[in-house]
């Protein structure tokens, strides 16, 4: 499963991706959940995907993942791959 999101994240490299979408893609092929158990099993998945990638490119966890609010709803949240820590 976070082989899926990160595609999604290389794919969408320079754009920030909602939590909607993320949801849709990790939930893919799952029965109807609730609210509670999405949210756990999304951050799950971006912890495993966190974790693998800081283990294998030497860097911190923190500084793979950057997230924000939608600039136009503020109560929408976005997140997307820093693909700054690609360059250094």
């Amino acid at each position: 499963m976070p082989f899926n999101i990160l595609k999604l994240f290389v794919k969408n490299q320079n754009q920030y991706i909602s939590f909607a979408v993320l949801n849709e893609v990790i939930n893919e092929g799952i029965g109807e959940q609730n609210y509670i158990t999405l949210n756990k099993r999304r951050e799950r998945v971006i912890n495993e995907l966190t974790a693998e990638l800081s283990n294998k490119l030497k860097i911190e966890k923190k500084s793979i993942i950057k997230t924000r609010k939608n600039e136009i709803d503020k109560r929408i949240k976005e997140i997307k791959l820093n693909v700054e820590f690609v360059h250094k």
